[in-house]
């Protein structure tokens, strides 16, 4: 089980980019062969689209998940933990 450090990571990446820029959402397009490596994306974003057969890597054709944080979700339910764990 992992240490929970590559969340903690995203998630004031994600921070960041909500407070130093002007965006409405963020985006992640994660390849099928590392979805279940990244699943923990899952606990901020919202799977939107699926592109079939969109890559290919190692000999086959991998699907495309496409994944999507709106600002609005992530001030009402993460914003505030994360700003708590960089005041530490």
């Amino acid at each position: 089980m992992g240490s929970g450090l590559a969340l903690e990571g995203c998630s004031i990446f994600i921070d960041y980019l909500f407070r130093g820029f002007a965006l409405r959402r963020v985006f992640a397009e994660v390849p099928h062969y590392s979805f279940v490596q990244m699943s923990s994306l899952t606990r901020f974003f919202v799977e939107e689209g699926l592109l079939r057969k969109h890559s290919f890597y190692a000999g086959q054709y991998w699907d495309l998940h496409i994944l999507a944080l709106d600002r609005e979700r992530w001030e009402g339910e993460f914003a505030g933990r994360v700003r708590g764990l960089l005041n530490r």
